[in-house]
């Protein structure tokens, strides 16, 4: 939904709003190489075909269910001398569950465990921003503003394992699978674990950019962002055990550590893991364009770009490796190119070439392309 009010000559606003939901169980894993003899026969039919499979054969359905709405509320103020201000504000709601089989076979082998997942994410992110621009139809053009964005990222994770070494139930004749027997909780085993997990970040931003139009075919743009980023967490998950029991139990994917790690591996030694980094960072841009003919643009640009640091949590997620942030990384950009259209706008002809360098990543990236298309 959008709605326009023009509240005054000087004032206006912009409302929208979304909703979108869906639930989906359209999408399994498929089996595309061969598993071994026995595994392949207990999936019953032929998985050797890699891309090429279309069946399988699993005791759990795969379901994903998303919610998500938001709204955005935006105000624009002519100011004296042609300035403009602008507010924009928004929110989004963001809930996630996902379901998933992790063994992909129709039941708990010995020696080849049932895996099965089920997370739930729920995501709030809150922005607001204020610019000023000023009159665009000046020889210098510039706007400067400030930026804030907040997310609070919450998930739960628990993942089921059926383990067995030993079975009571007669080999498969059909298979040669020797399956557990999941109503003997001697020789059965039924590993469990739950991670509940808090992220939040925050980002601060200042910003100014303009525009210089030396003559009316050659201009020169630059910009130049302050960012502080904030992001801490905290996780907590106890080691597995045996939903049968509730005594210590392990399994694939199932840890006989908790969150906060063991002391003698230089972890905390309990259920809880935390951590908290912040960085602040300069970042911008120049370019420069040349107008060759009145459809045809001569163009160079460097870009100083930012990306703040961050943690990796996940379920298995364990201090004191796992609880180190992730470094930040910057980049320097160079591209230039030309960009023309044809024909009364009916033809478009681009050309560019592009290099970044990305530092603490060491990822370096080159390319150059040409895209003729057609105008929409």
């Amino acid at each position: 939904m959008l709605l326009d009010w023009k509240a005054a000559d000087f004032a206006k606003f912009r409302f929208i709003t979304d909703y979108y939901e869906a639930d989906d169980d359209c999408c399994a894993e498929v089996t595309g190489v061969s598993r071994g003899a026995v595994l392949d026969a207990e999936l019953g039919f032929d998985n050797t075909r890699g891309e090429d499979v279309r069946e399988v054969n699993q005791n759990l359905v795969t379901e994903t269910h998303d919610r998500q709405w938001s709204a955005t509320l935006q105000g624009d103020f002519n100011l004296p001398l042609d300035h403009t201000l602008t507010v924009v504000t928004g929110f989004r709601n963001w809930q996630n569950t996902e379901i998933r089989e992790g063994d992909f076979l129709p039941r708990a082998l010995v020696g080849t465990a049932e895996l099965h997942d089920q997370g739930f994410v729920e995501t709030d992110q809150y922005s607001a921003e204020i610019r000023l621009a000023s009159d665009q139809s000046q020889t210098f053009t510039y706007q400067v503003g400030g930026f804030w964005w907040h997310s609070d990222n919450q998930q739960q994770f628990t993942r089921r394992d059926i383990t067995c070494a030993t079975t009571t139930l007669p080999t498969d004749p059909v298979t040669g699978g020797q399956p557990c027997n999941v109503a003997d909780t001697v020789n059965t085993l039924f590993p469990t674990a739950t991670s509940n997990s808090d992220v939040n970040f925050n980002n601060f931003a200042f910003f100014g950019q303009g525009t210089y139009n030396v003559t009316e075919r050659l201009r020169f743009t630059g910009g130049v962002r302050w960012t502080r980023d904030i992001v801490e967490f905290t996780h907590i998950r106890a080691p597995g055990v045996n939903a049968t029991t509730g005594l210590p139990a392990t399994g694939p994917g199932v840890s006989g550590s908790p969150a906060g790690g063991t002391i003698a591996a230089g972890g905390n030694g309990t259920n809880t893991s935390t951590g908290r980094t912040s960085n602040n960072n300069f970042s911008g841009k120049a370019v420069v364009q040349f107008d060759l003919f009145e459809d045809v643009m001569l163009y160079a640009s460097y870009t100083r770009g930012y990306k703040g640091p961050a943690f990796n949590v996940f379920f298995n997620h364990t201090a004191p490796t796992n609880s180190l942030p992730i470094n930040k990384e910057t980049s320097n950009s160079y591209e230039g190119g030309i960009k023309s259209r044809f024909f009364d706008n009916r033809l478009q002809v681009n050309a560019s070439g592009f290099t970044s360098n990305t530092m603490a990543s060491r990822r370096t990236t080159s390319f150059c392309s040409t895209v003729p298309s057609l105008p929409t």
